[in-house]
C-alpha cells in the first residue's frame, strides 16, 4: 500500500501512512486497510466502522 503524495490531500497521505503502520504492526491486513483507507482519508470513518474493521482483523466477525 503506497500513497502518491503528489496527487493526494494531506488527509489522504496521513490515512495511508496510518494504514501502513497498522499493517506493519500486524493490526490490519492489506485487504482490510484498502477497504477503509478512503473513508479514513475523507473523515467518514465512524467508531463503529473501526470496531467492525478490527473485529474482522482478529477474526471476531464472520463475513456474511
Amino acid at each position: 500500500m503506497a500513497a502518491n503524495e503528489d496527487t493526494q490531500t494531506p488527509s489522504e497521505i496521513v490515512a495511508y501512512k496510518t494504514m501502513e503502520r497498522f499493517i506493519e504492526k500486524k493490526l490490519l491486513t492489506d485487504e482490510l486497510a484498502l477497504e477503509i483507507v478512503a473513508r479514513v482519508g475523507s473523515g467518514r470513518m465512524q467508531p463503529a466502522d473501526w470496531k467492525l474493521t478490527f473485529e474482522k482483523s482478529v477474526g471476531l466477525h464472520k463475513a456474511g
